[in-house]
């Protein structure tokens, strides 16, 4: 599903830990309006930054974030985003 020009909903929810722990780390309805809030800020911090990111933790579901976030993650709420960005060219 795709939340703004550069990201989707794959890209907030992808987690190799999940993966691996076979944990569903889908969001609940009732969050995908903090998802798609949290995507825009996103795209208005890759337009500042000139180049392309890419989202290392977004959402996390809380028996997902019992495995190493604090227990108050913003990332439960679909409110936060843990994310790098090139130094090379602008993309």
């Amino acid at each position: 599903m795709k939340l703004t020009e550069h990201f989707t909903l794959d890209k907030f929810t992808r987690s190799t830990t999940a993966l691996r722990l076979k944990i569903d780390n889908r969001v609940p309805d009732e969050l995908m309006a903090n998802i798609q809030l949290t995507a825009i800020k996103l795209e208005l911090v890759r337009k500042a930054l000139g180049k392309s990111i890419v989202i290392t933790s977004g959402y996390r579901c809380p028996v997902l974030n019992a495995g190493g976030g604090v227990s108050i993650s913003s990332h439960t709420k679909g409110l936060a985003v843990d994310f790098h960005s090139s130094f090379g060219t602008p993309k």
